[in-house]
């Protein structure tokens, strides 16, 4: 949510925040529930859709759907048939909709920020949250178990839990359970091993399942006949014995009638009925007839009661033929009998079986059988399909029985792997929570979660999706969760895993307080729908409408939304709701961020859909854009020419442009009052079409005081865009003034430039007064001419005031030409010029003669006498020509007897400008070209081959060079040369003999001064000795692809031509510079925005923010080496305090302004400068005396001079007041006052405070005591004392106001930053010198990456593709550098030693003032860079002998065996063994053992890069000189008459080694002063060694921008949190405010008492949360005492109806240390949201800043840029609000503008 802040019609602030659902609710004018946009038949908005009119108003102005209402008169009014608002279409612009959600949706961004914020709030990893929100699961494996005893609880027998089911089951009902196995992989169908017989017998397990038992039986059996009745011995089943009787013995006795009847008898059934006589009334009797038993009667025969029926029958036993297992065949029914036998109650078969084989198969219930009981199957018949299904879960025994029977026909797992949906606790009984061990936010699975739910019902609740995290949301405490977090932290070690995550989560917390947002915000009930503007529809050809991607996106959510409501009204199953609201939340999250969670969602060709955070992120994101140059009216674009007849301030533009560009004023000024009147616009635009003379006419009027402003591409810097009065050409091209080329990097060859007009009156004053080509004459970057003549004007100038001889050497008497005025000059070379013409005779026989007499011309020497403004008149000897040019000059700056070249004619365009200002200047540049250009014509100058002239020494230094080569190639063929130093001799001698040939061709060209070439060269015009060098000399070495040297010369030149070899070599350089340009040239133009965009804040916002602060100015150096002098260091700076003489202490006067002296606040001028860079003074460096101190002059002498006491000072006592040595104050004076001492010895060091401009040695030599540009303090000065130094050449210091103590709350004041470059004047207030910085910096890198491509590859230092990289390297402030980290030094003090190591370190031991030894470890990669003491005599004698030895005068010669006497009795000492020379080898190493440390130092410091064997990374590497006399040589006459080379001093921070330093190491191990002038000395040496002039201040900036941040190590009672990146001004004042409230805290404990307490008091102890006072509680006595007891700080008190905090107890200040941030990290981290989000990590940003709340003040550049109103800089400022503006025309078209 976004709120402004605005006073009038400018936007003061805005501020992001959290929306609420009311909020966005407020926002809406109605909810879209209809996924439709248009009526594609009346191509209207449909009703409720996302284009509904009703919501987001109507299509039309003051007009509603319907069209009841038409008309502005109806404004306001709502339709009562459609509901729409009549009001402007413009109104869709603003008016939102909402979607009501069916169900809560977390918002993505909070979610997916990088660390989540919900899950640091919710303190819960990413993972799991995810899966909550998504309805996710979690994979686990654990044991499943099986109910085999339920006992009394609600399972059944057989049912399944999980592990963690059953241990929470456990716990608190009793049951039996065994683990269980899932069945996999089984084999089927079963088959029968064996043929036989089918039998199947079924049982129930312990699980309750059913198990069938087939078993296949092979077998042969017996079988024996029984009939009805007979009695079996033997059960089925059971086993019978040979003989034993199956069947008894059995007799059955005869039957009798029991009644009088009538026999029935039936034969087939066996049966026998008696039916009664019909008057007895007795039943029927039936009889079973027995087996083979007789029937004594007949059927139909009459019986009587007892008669005989049947016979008596007995039946013989049946005994077994072989033993067996008795089995009842199927037919056979029997009943059992008590004694336990069975009575057949039917005819059937008894078997006796002997089974051969048999084969059982469990098969679990399921499975389908093939087989029945009895049935029988051959072998490999199918029993069942299967034995047990897959994923079949059985218990361990059920287990063991198929395991038993099917070995290897099934795998089975212990544990069970799959997706468990999970849950998150939202409520929960304490009780429970302690027992269980889980609490409100713990992740439970649904397995679980039924679990605990069943044993505690009603008392655990647990929620999935977002409704889970909007009620764990709403549950939070804050404030408790914060005194809880923060008695955490405290107790953590600073060590810990935990800590960061804690601080992260603290800072979430606090935001949350602060801002007051609600946490429950970042989950959405209601989706606003932004305006229909921002998400058009477009119709197209054929009736269609092509619409943007959110009108999509949104119909996603919307169909989405509707359809789960219809699921939630019907109430579907859960299962298919949670999928639903799971498909919700991801179109919700397509819509705010398509493809951050899932793969993103695109249109049918692939192109993935752009979401509402596309619309901010990104180049084409709404913060990038607003950024972004917007196109135009009123500008046209054409060729660019050259104008020789503008002015400075003027530009032609074509007729036809401006007509077209002016139209609308030349229309407004022909209708003049007739704007009303269509006929008469109709009339007065043909006019303008047809190009009538009236309308010229009008457009003369129109320019006539309208600037315009003049823009190329790219746009660089400030000054590409300028603005100038316009003249009408003809053509279709724009002319342009020359010398304002250079601002615009532009030239005539086809380069375009953009018109554009400025409307507004302010527009046009802006751009006249501010912006006009006139006023930027000067650099911003440098403060020295930057619009300057070039080529042609040079040329004709530099032709106009030569000379061929020197004429203060010609003899006056000799001069025949005298004039006493210019007019004279004029003359006399106007009558030379036709006489001379007609001295020209022609005859028919004699060929043309020219007269004989002297003729003037533009170069004779002449006598000029010119008159002085007072009157006098002076003789000088000159030219015409000289006398011409110095006609346009002020008095005081003719100078008669130069030659102007261009570096002259810059000097003196700077100076005119120092003395005169802009306008004497542009008036001058003006006059300038027109006379350079004339001359330039009238020189007639062309070019030539023949102009090209070679010279004739350069054969014989190029022989004399192969020569030499000859000898080094010789030395390193017999070994007294390495590799390495044979190819740097190479390089050193044909380096030496390019410059010798450069010489002699230079010299060569000299002696011919009208030679055109000669010209352009020596006058800067054009090209310059080097190019000279490839046309005339030679080219030289050549830089390979790899940036190394190519050891073959190119010797020949181009005037010659290069042979085939040579030009091959040449194409090595030649694909170098392109390839370097092309690559390169890009890191610079990426690295200006990155510093516009780290920079940009920066704005001069005050006069003076007040500092007493300032940094003393010094001379850049690296080493010995000067990178920028102190000159321009001060130039253009403020002086923090006033600069005092050396010894004297009297303030220093300036000597250009009488009167006036070096105070606090002087803007130091060129002039100042100069003076101060150069002024010095002997100094004596001790003074002894004593101190009257009955007088009160040493109070004049304490201000300035370092006094000490020389001896200790005792009272009259005897006491010991002061020791010796102790710096005398007012206080030390006053006490030895007040204790009767009238008189004190002391020493007064007159150089301390002061800068050395000269070295300062040892007494022996062996030390460097003072080194040039060191502030001398008293230790340095009592050493120098000790060593018997006495005087010393000094300079004062000079302390200058700096952007980098600049005090000032936003931006910087005017004094710190000094001088406007441009135009010398201290800076004004608004000015954006922040901007100006990065343009200055990264104009100069990209224009300068073309350098290369232009050399064509020559080996050269000045190589910026080689530079910008370290550049880069060096904003960037890499932790990782390319070259190895280097090893400098951390205290100040004196090498005292150098070891070599034999692992191949170095180890250097540095000894301090306190005489105290630190040793630092150089890596064997590295060179020691700094030396320390040398004896030079004895090194001297070594290299006299090594020098005779190269002169053959040594016997030590690589042919001879013999022994060499001479080197035998000397200092070069033999190889350990050795008693002779005895190889060449050994003679030479034994030779080279005493300078074998110098020769090392010598390689280091000439070399670049010693990890490249040979010098990759060094352009022109100096030489390390010749191996046998040069280094000698340099070494022995560096100190000819010291006894030692010094020992180098060093300072903290000093490289004590080769590499880079790392400037966070420096700011790690020092502080930031160190780091900050390194770094500025660094990137202003890569710019200084490209030849490119950039003032220190804009490099400032940008380091102070890098430096600005501190990180806070410990927050104090602050709101900060440890690790904070903070602004340095903003904790300082946060301290300082906190001091000051610390001194409030006892009147505040009175004034809380009897008061009331606003807001709850809470602390933690132990883990547990108490609360001190609760809301509403009176603070009484006890409760303070309580509260200051406990630490309470502040308490909050309500005080009528405004609540106000007061402080009880002290506050700590926060502890902090600087950080160097690179500018990517450092532009993030600048005050304002919205320049961080239009920057990089634009969802980041705006994320974490609607959390607090944030607030952008609008007081950077961008800022006001994205909100589109005038920037806080320049004009934009409030302070500049009121000007008023008036348009006036100058009568004069031609003038330019008067300041």
């Amino acid at each position: 949510m976004l709120e402004s802040r605005a006073s009038m019609k400018r936007v003061r602030s805005v501020q992001i925040t959290m929306a609420s659902p009311d909020t966005v609710i407020g926002w809406s004018n109605g909810e879209v529930k209809n996924p439709e946009t248009i009526n594609y038949r009346t191509f209207k908005p449909e009703r409720d859709g996302l284009f509904c009119e009703k919501i987001f108003g109507p299509t039309k102005d003051y007009e509603c759907s319907c069209g009841k209402y038409k008309g502005k008169k109806y404004e306001g009014t709502v339709c009562e048939r459609c509901n729409v608002r009549v009001e402007p279409k413009s109104s869709r612009r603003k008016n939102m909709g909402h979607i009501q959600l069916a169900a809560p949706v977390v918002h993505l961004w909070f979610l997916k920020s990088a660390p989540s914020i919900l899950s640091n709030l919710l303190y819960m990893t990413s993972k799991n949250l995810e899966n909550i929100i998504y309805f996710g699961s979690r994979r686990i494996k654990e044991k499943i178990f099986v109910i085999v005893d339920r006992k009394d609880t609600a399972f059944d027998n057989g049912d399944t839990l999980y592990e963690t089911e059953r241990d929470i089951y456990s716990q608190f009902w009793d049951f039996e359970a065994e683990p269980a196995v899932t069945v996999k992989k089984t084999i089927g169908p079963v088959k029968s091993e064996i043929q036989g017989m089918v039998s199947i017998t079924k049982e129930e397990t312990h699980t309750g399942k059913t198990l069938y038992w087939v078993t296949v039986t092979d077998k042969v059996s017996k079988a024996y006949a029984v009939h009805k009745n007979r009695t079996i011995n033997f059960k089925s089943g059971e086993e019978i014995k040979a003989e034993q009787q199956l069947v008894s013995e059995q007799t059955i006795p005869a039957i009798y009638s029991p009644i009088d009847g009538t026999v029935e008898l039936d034969e087939g059934l066996g049966t026998l009925t008696i039916d009664p006589i019909i008057t007895s009334g007795d039943q029927p009797v039936n009889f079973q007839i027995p087996f083979n038993a007789r029937v004594a009667v007949k059927d139909n025969e009459k019986v009587k009661k007892g008669d005989r029926l049947t016979w008596e029958v007995t039946y013989p036993a049946i005994l077994a033929e072989k033993s067996g297992i008795v089995v009842f065949d199927k037919g056979l029914s029997v009943k059992p009998l008590p004694d336990g036998r069975h009575e057949a109650t039917s005819n059937g078969k008894v078997l006796i079986e002997n089974i051969i084989e048999e084969r059982r198969y469990p098969i679990v219930e399921g499975s389908i059988l093939y087989v029945n009981d009895g049935d029988m199957v051959e072998k490999d018949a199918h029993i069942a399909d299967r034995f047990v299904y897959e994923e079949e879960i059985l218990s361990l025994t059920e287990y063991r029985i198929l395991e038993e029977h099917y070995p290897g026909m099934f795998n089975a797992e212990g544990e069970i792997e799959n997706d468990r949906p999970i849950m998150v606790i939202t409520e929960v009984d304490p009780d429970v929570s302690a027992e269980i061990e889980k609490g409100v936010g713990d992740i439970l699975t649904d397995d679980e979660y039924e679990a605990y739910r069943t044993v505690y019902p009603g008392k655990i609740e647990a929620r999935t999706g977002a409704e889970a995290v909007k009620s764990l949301l709403a549950k939070l405490d804050l404030e408790k969760i914060l005194v809880e977090k923060e008695n955490e932290l405290r107790e953590l070690p600073k060590s810990s895993a935990n800590v960061i995550k804690l601080r992260k989560r603290l800072q979430i917390i606090k935001d949350l307080l602060l801002s007051g947002n609600d946490p429950i915000w970042m989950v959405l009930n209601v989706l606003p729908v932004i305006s229909p503007e921002l998400r058009p529809m477009v119709q197209i050809e054929g009736g269609r409408f092509a619409t943007t991607d959110l009108n999509d996106l949104y119909r996603r959510v919307i169909n989405r939304n509707n359809r789960l409501k219809k699921l939630m009204e019907i109430n579907a199953p859960e299962v298919i709701v949670r999928n639903e609201k799971r498909m919700l939340q991801q179109a919700v999250d397509t819509l705010i961020y398509n493809g951050r969670m899932s793969k993103a969602i695109t249109d049918r060709g692939g192109r993935p859909l752009k979401s509402l955070t596309d619309l901010l992120k990104g180049k084409k994101g709404r913060f990038r854009r607003n950024l972004l140059g917007k196109r135009v009216d009123y500008s046209g674009r054409a060729v660019i020419v050259v104008g020789p007849d503008l002015k400075i301030h003027e530009c032609g533009v074509p007729k036809k442009m401006a007509l077209e560009l002016f139209k609308p004023f030349v229309l407004s000024k022909l209708l003049g009052d007739e704007t009303t009147s269509k006929s008469a616009r109709k009339l007065k635009k043909a006019i303008i079409e047809k190009e009538m003379p009236q309308a010229w006419e009008v457009l003369e009027e129109v320019i006539r005081e309208h600037p315009v402003m003049l823009n190329r591409a790219p746009t660089l810097h400030r000054i590409s865009i300028q603005a100038f009065m316009p003249r009408l050409v003809e053509g279709n091209a724009i002319r342009l003034h020359p010398l304002v080329c250079p601002p615009f990097n532009a030239d005539f060859d086809g380069d375009q430039m953009a018109v554009h007009i400025p409307l507004s009156a302010k527009a046009q004053a802006e751009a006249k007064w501010l912006m006009l080509s006139r006023y930027n004459i000067i650099s911003p970057a440098n403060g020295e001419p930057l619009s300057m003549p070039g080529k042609d004007i040079i040329l004709g100038i530099y032709y106009l005031t030569m000379c061929e001889k020197d004429v203060e050497k010609i003899d006056a008497k000799d001069i025949p030409f005298r004039f006493t005025n210019f007019v004279e000059v004029l003359l006399a070379l106007e009558h030379s010029s036709n006489r001379k013409e007609l001295s020209i005779i022609d005859t028919d026989h004699e060929p043309a003669t020219e007269c004989a007499k002297q003729d003037l011309t533009l170069h004779t020497p002449i006598l000029y006498r010119y008159r002085l403004s007072d009157g006098a008149t002076k003789i000088v000897k000159t030219t015409p020509g000289r006398a011409i040019f110095n006609e346009l000059l002020p008095e005081e700056y003719k100078q008669y007897d130069k030659a102007f070249k261009k570096k002259e004619i810059k000097n003196l365009v700077y100076e005119i400008f120092k003395k005169f200002g802009i306008d004497r200047t542009a008036d001058l540049l003006d006059d300038i070209k027109d006379l350079g250009f004339h001359y330039a014509t009238v020189s007639g100058l062309t070019i030539s081959v023949k102009d090209v002239l070679i010279s004739a020494q350069r054969k014989e230094i190029i022989e004399k060079s192969e020569k030499r080569i000859n000898e080094v190639e010789e030395y390193y063929r017999y070994g007294f040369l390495t590799p390495l130093e044979r190819y740097r001799e190479i390089i050193k001698i044909w380096d030496e003999s390019t410059s010798d040939v450069l010489k002699a061709t230079v010299k060569n060209m000299a002696d011919h001064p009208y030679n055109p070439l000669q010209m352009m060269v020596s006058s800067g015009a054009s090209g310059n000795v080097s190019q000279l060098k490839q046309l005339a000399g030679m080219r030289g070495l050549m830089a390979g692809p790899a940036g190394n040297i190519i050891e073959f010369p190119i010797c020949a030149n181009f005037r010659e031509g290069l042979s085939v070899m040579e030009f091959f070599i040449s194409t090595h350089g030649g694909r170098k510079a392109a390839a370097e340009t092309l690559l390169r040239t890009s890191n610079a133009g990426y690295l200006t925005p990155k510093l516009v965009d780290v920079a940009q804040s920066v704005v001069v916002t005050e006069y003076d923010c007040g500092t007493r602060e300032g940094f003393d100015a010094t001379t850049l150096r690296d080493e010995e080496v000067e990178i920028e002098g102190l000159e321009k260091n001060i130039f253009g700076r403020i002086i923090a305090e006033p600069i005092y003489e050396p010894e004297l202490g009297t303030p220093l006067p300036r000597p250009f302004i009488p009167g006036k002296v070096y105070e606090r606040d002087t803007m130091l001028t060129g002039d100042d400068a100069k003076y101060l860079a150069k002024y010095e003074k002997c100094v004596p460096v001790k003074k002894e005396y004593e101190f009257n101190l009955t007088k009160n002059i040493w109070k004049d002498r304490l201000t300035y001079s370092y006094i000490e006491l020389k001896e200790p000072v005792m009272a009259s006592t005897g006491m010991l007041l002061f020791q010796a040595e102790t710096p005398v104050n007012s206080h030390l004076l006053q006490e030895c006052k007040n204790n009767g001492i009238q008189r004190i010895a002391v020493i007064e060091y007159p150089i301390v405070g002061n800068y050395s401009k000269q070295k300062a040695f040892s007494k022996d030599g062996k030390r460097t005591i003072a080194v040039e540009d060191e502030k001398i303090d008293p230790e340095t000065a009592r050493l120098l004392v000790a060593e018997g130094v006495t005087e010393l050449r000094v300079r004062p210091t000079i302390i200058i106001r700096n952007v980098f103590t600049c005090e000032s709350e936003d931006g910087v004041c005017a004094k710190c930053y000094g001088m406007d470059l441009s135009n010398h004047q201290i800076v004004n207030i608004g000015e954006a010198v922040g901007i100006v910085a990065a343009q200055s910096i990264g104009e100069s890198g990209t224009q300068l990456t073309m350098r290369t491509l232009h050399t064509g590859g020559i080996a050269s230092t000045a190589d910026i593709t080689q530079g910008l990289p370290r550049a880069e390297e060096l904003f960037e402030a890499r932790i990782k550098l390319k070259e190895n980290p280097a090893v400098f030094s951390t205290v100040r003090g004196f090498v005292k030693d150098i070891k070599q190591e034999e692992n191949g370190k170095t180890k250097v031991y540095v000894e301090d003032y306190e005489e105290c030894i630190h040793e630092y470890e150089i890596p064997s990669t590295l060179k020691a860079k700094v030396n320390k003491a040398i004896p030079v005599r004895e090194f001297s004698t070594a290299c006299e002998e090594i020098q005779e030895n190269e002169k053959g005068n040594c016997s030590v010669n690589p042919f001879l065996n013999e022994p060499n006497e001479r080197l035998q009795g000397s200092a070069f000492p033999l190889e350990e063994g050795k008693t002779t020379y005895d190889s060449y080898s050994d003679r030479f190493r034994g030779l080279l053992n005493r300078i074998h440390t110098i020769i090392d130092r010598i390689i280091a410091d000439t070399t670049r890069n010693e990890n490249d064997e040979w010098g990759a990374e060094s352009a022109t590497p100096e030489p390390a000189g010749n191996v046998i006399g040069s280094i000698c040589e340099r070494e022995r006459s560096s100190a000819p008459e010291a006894k030692f080379k010094a020992a180098a001093k060093l300072f903290p921070g000093t490289p004590i080694s080769t590499g880079a330093v790392r400037p966070r190491e420096l700011m790690q191990e020092l502080d930031v002063d160190t780091t900050f002038k390194y770094l500025l000395r660094e990137i202003k040496r890569v710019y200084s060694e490209q030849g490119v002039d950039i003032h220190n201040k804009h490099f400032e900036i940008i380091i102070r921008q890098m430096l600005g941040k501190v990180e806070v190590v410990e927050a104090g009672d602050t709101d900060y949190l440890v690790g904070d990146l903070v602004s340095f001004q903003q904790v300082k004042k946060t301290n300082e405010a906190i001091l000051k409230s610390n001194e409030k805290v006892n009147e505040n404990r009175k004034r809380v008492l009897d008061k009331t307490v606003q807001k709850r008091i809470l602390i933690s102890r132990e883990g547990e949360m108490k609360e001190l006072a609760p809301e509403g509680s009176v603070v009484t006595e006890e409760l303070l005492k309580e509260l200051v007891k406990e630490g309470i700080k502040v308490v909050e008190i309500a005080e009528g109806d405004e609540t106000k905090e007061y402080q009880i107890n002290t506050k700590e200040p926060v502890k902090y240390r600087r950080k160097l941030l690179r500018i990517t990290k450092a532009s993030l981290e600048q005050i304002g949201w919205l320049n961080a989000a239009s920057f990089q990590q634009t969802t980041q940003v705006l994320t974490e800043n609607a959390l607090k709340g944030s607030v952008d003040e609008l007081k950077g550049l961008k800022e006001n840029v994205i909100i589109g109103q005038l920037v806080p800089a320049g004009t934009g400022m409030d302070l500049y609000s009121s000007i008023d503006y008036d348009e006036t025309y100058d009568n004069e078209q031609n003038s330019a503008p008067e300041p």
